[in-house]
C-alpha cells in the first residue's frame, strides 16, 4: 500500500478489521470473504508523529511494523542514479522493441558526472556526441 500515512482514520479502522478479522464484506453484500494477507506499506511520513498527533491508529501501526526498512529520497544516494537510469533506459528499450548497445550507459556515466558536478563539461561533450 502507497501512502500508508495518508489513509483517513476510518479507512485505517476498516484496514485493522480485516487484518484482525481475516475477512472482510463487499459493498452491498452482508456475506463475508476470508483472506490471508501481508500488508507491505510504505509512507513519506513520520507515522511515530501522526500516532502522537492522534491521525494514525496505534493499533494499526503496530500490526503494520513488522519489518521496517528505512530508505532515504534518491537525492541523498546521488551513486545510485546511474544504476537507477541504466535500470529505467533498458527497461523503456525493452517495452519498445528498441536496441542499445553501449550508448545508454554512457549517457548515464556523463549524465552522473554533471549531475554530481565530477566533471566539468560533461553537458557539453554529451550534446556535442548526440547530434
Amino acid at each position: 500500500m502507497d501512502e500508508i500515512g495518508d489513509l483517513p482514520t476510518h479507512v485505517q479502522a476498516k484496514l485493522l478489521r480485516v487484518l484482525q478479522e481475516r475477512e472482510f464484506e463487499r459493498v452491498g453484500s452482508s456475506l463475508p470473504i476470508s483472506v490471508d494477507v501481508r500488508i507491505l506499506a510504505a509512507t513519506h511520513r513520520d507515522l511515530e508523529r501522526l500516532l502522537k498527533a492522534g491521525q494514525f491508529r496505534d493499533d494499526l501501526y503496530h500490526r503494520l511494523n513488522v519489518v521496517t526498512i528505512v530508505l532515504p529520497p534518491l537525492r541523498e544516494r546521488r551513486q545510485d542514479l546511474p544504476l537507477f537510469m541504466d535500470y529505467l533506459l533498458r527497461a523503456f528499450a525493452e517495452k519498445t522493441d528498441r536496441r542499445l548497445g553501449d550508448s545508454p550507459l554512457r549517457l548515464v556515466k556523463l549524465f552522473y558526472a554533471t549531475a554530481t558536478r565530477e566533471t566539468s563539461g560533461s553537458s557539453k561533450t554529451l550534446l556535442k556526441g548526440h547530434r
